[in-house]
């Protein structure tokens, strides 16, 4: 399949050299970034025995390469790939990593392949394409299907399919998700409620049903996304698993205000329901399938070295079972130099497990972003986690660890885009 991927990308890049000129436009584009991380004490455990698969030091390199066929002003064909490496992991050979000596790695992924066409008032992008629904909060990812819109008077319109999951079995088995959406432009503010639903095997389905609110007012921006989940899980072919009924909540809001020209303050506030430990129904937001992205604090959430986060937090793959507050400032100390400070505090909406404590910890996070030259910026991150005993909890022993030792980590990102 690797070598079908090379390929393609082969044949698409022969075709927009020799295909004649005033035929198709071509568009090429693309993006590189390199990261140099350290992580440490993300997992929570006694400093005596740690865990040492969660202490991370190591270089990465991620670039995208984009591909667009201009056909006329109502046809493009859209193609973006990507390569990713971690330096020094074995990929020799022509196995999917190239970071080590000699590199010579197979590792070219398609991320999006569409047509993207318009019939009259309409637009519709038919094939493997990203989409983003309530800021990442639900969606943000690739996925095959159909996504159809139309720009009125009222705004503008949108709808789609997404294949899921295509079972071998039968079709009854298949995942699909279905999405509408409807955003309204009204002066300074930006209304786009939205409605997700996604049917499973044995009757199972899950939706989503939800809000985007965005203000602008001169110098302070505000925004707000409120969804409710429900649906019905549990349910098995044989007919004996047992029914369980979805209730969740999401709320997520945030502002920003510029004192001046250099100096801007912001805030956030993240909730998201969780499991009860002592109820038999799913009261925990998020969905089975993923495809969820969106970071918040740089240890608790994601942040810019996404690849874990501390105990017992979901990080920037799905805001799941937390409460979270955020003050922080920015300021634009010359044209190519800016600093972002940033206070986290953050709990459990509800523990998962008998006796064990509720709060995640006060996370301090600091970033230095440094234009270069033009194109090609540099960012160095620290973050410290003052963690909370929740996340210092051993589900084995229902103990608290007494020698825990706080999160921390530090790190670079080179990165650039045309």
């Amino acid at each position: 399949m690797k070598k079908i991927f090379i390929v393609a990308f082969i044949a698409i890049v022969g075709i927009a050299f020799t295909a004649p000129a005033f035929a198709i436009e071509h568009e090429f584009g693309g993006y590189w970034r390199t990261r140099m991380y350290t992580q440490k004490n993300f997992d929570g455990s006694d400093s005596s025995t740690p865990d040492v698969i969660t202490d991370y030091t190591r270089t990465d390199t991620r670039s995208r390469i984009y591909y667009t066929a201009i056909l006329n002003d109502n046809l493009k064909f859209v193609n973006k790939f990507e390569m990713n490496a971690t330096w020094g992991v074995a990929g020799g050979s022509h196995t999917a990593n190239y970071g080590d000596i000699g590199a010579d790695g197979l590792s070219v992924l398609v991320k999006n392949s569409y047509v993207d066409f318009n019939v009259g008032s309409f637009n519709a992008k038919l094939g493997t394409q990203p989409a983003v629904v309530h800021r990442g909060l639900v969606f943000d990812d690739d996925f095959s299907g159909l996504m159809l819109s139309i720009d009125s008077s009222i705004g503008t319109t949108s709808g789609g399919f997404l294949k899921i999951d295509e079972s071998s079995d039968n079709t009854g088995s298949d995942v699909n998700g279905y999405l509408f959406k409807h955003q309204v432009n009204l002066d300074s503010i930006t209304l786009a409620p939205t409605f997700v639903y996604t049917d499973a095997a044995d009757g199972d389905y899950t939706y989503f049903l939800g809000a985007d609110v965005d203000g602008n007012f001169g110098p302070t921006t505000l925004w707000g996304t409120l969804v409710y989940q429900g649906g019905v899980a549990g349910n098995t072919s044989d007919g004996l698993g047992v029914e369980q009924d979805i209730s969740a909540w999401l709320i997520a809001l945030g502002g920003n205000h510029n004192i001046n020209d250099s100096v801007g303050i912001h805030g956030k506030f993240l909730f998201s329901t969780g499991n009860d430990i002592n109820s038999d129904d799913v009261e925990g937001f998020g969905t089975d399938f993923g495809g969820y992205y969106y970071v918040w604090a740089e240890i608790m959430g994601g942040g810019i070295f996404d690849g874990q986060s501390s105990a017992y937090t979901s990080g920037a793959f799905g805001l799941k079972n937390v409460i979270a507050f955020n003050v922080g400032t920015t300021y634009q100390a010359c044209e190519k130099l800016s600093l972002d400070f940033d206070l986290w505090y953050a709990k459990m909406e509800e523990v998962t497990h008998a006796n064990q404590d509720d709060s995640l910890g006060l996370e301090i996070d600091v970033k230095a972003t440094y234009q270069i030259i033009d194109g090609l910026s540099l960012e160095l991150v620290g973050a410290y986690l003052f963690a909370g005993d929740g996340t210092q909890f051993d589900s084995d022993t229902s103990a608290v660890y007494t020698n825990d030792e706080n999160p921390f980590e530090i790190g670079t990102r080179l990165s650039l885009s045309f």
